[in-house]
């Protein structure tokens, strides 16, 4: 709880499990690194935790949830260093970022008809994968250690994929192939 992301108002570590005061019609829960970001079932965005590169709105440090204007609703959403949404109209749109993501306003590739969005990467209505960010261990899943700030070439695929995982596609014959890290063989 180092940054506030327990969302109780206080950095103080916590022994016990502790309700997020002011927080309900909670939707969809996503946590990633130190930050937390969820979705009311109004589709309104709220961040709390780790926000020193806009992660959580302003630049600094959130230790209570705020909501984040990014303009419209969202029906999906992941955490993290650069979080995405995925808005009410299959748009994505992301924000935050250090280092190796880029906002919204930078990306180069079409972020429109998002179907499912995962970790880093998502999985837009043409069944094709895109991921973006660090990728010291091949979590880009494009068979190179290069990080890219930006959802660059699709993962390249023999087959439609019909669901993702932070680093696994499921395809439509039932098959999974996962990539990435596996120093505990989770790929």
């Amino acid at each position: 709880n180092n940054v506030g992301q327990l969302g109780i108002g206080t950095t103080t570590t916590q022994k016990t499990p502790q309700t997020v005061p002011s927080l309900s019609g909670v939707k969809i829960l996503r946590v990633g690194g130190s930050n937390v970001h969820v979705i009311l079932n109004d589709g309104t965005i709220k961040g709390w935790g780790q926000g020193d590169n806009g992660q959580v709105g302003p630049m600094t440090h959130q230790k209570s949830p705020v909501t984040l204007d990014i303009g419209g609703k969202a029906r999906d959403i992941t955490s993290g260093s650069g979080p995405c949404a995925i808005m009410e109209n299959d748009d994505l749109k992301c924000w935050g970022g250090g280092g190796y993501i880029s906002p919204s306003a930078n990306l180069k590739v079409d972020t429109s008809n998002v179907l499912k969005i995962s970790g880093a990467c998502v999985l837009k209505r043409n069944q094709r994968v895109y991921c973006r960010g660090t990728n010291y261990a091949g979590q880009l899943g494009l068979d190179s250690e290069v990080a890219n700030g930006e959802f660059g070439a699709p993962i390249a695929f023999d087959k439609d994929v019909v669901d993702l995982g932070p680093t696994c596609a499921t395809f439509s014959d039932g098959t999974v192939k996962c990539w990435g890290l596996n120093n505990h063989a989770q790929a």
